[in-house]
């Protein structure tokens, strides 16, 4: 068994589906429902309402 040479951190992104401003984008958890407080309800970009809708959370890797 091989010992693990290489440890990659897990980047998290929080964006508007609409427009794709990034709310949030980092390697430590954080709550999506503070996020959306922390914006007042809506995208400052484009006005979308925000809500956590859990059938639209897409987690995928990213080609680095």
């Amino acid at each position: 068994m091989k010992p693990f040479t290489k440890l990659r951190a897990l980047t998290i992104r929080i964006y508007c589906e609409r427009c794709k401003f990034v709310f949030y984008r980092g390697d430590e958890l954080t709550n999506p429902q503070d996020i959306i407080r922390r914006y007042g309800g809506r995208c400052p970009k484009c006005y979308k309402p925000l809500k956590l809708e859990a059938s639209k959370v897409v987690v995928k890797t990213l080609k680095r």
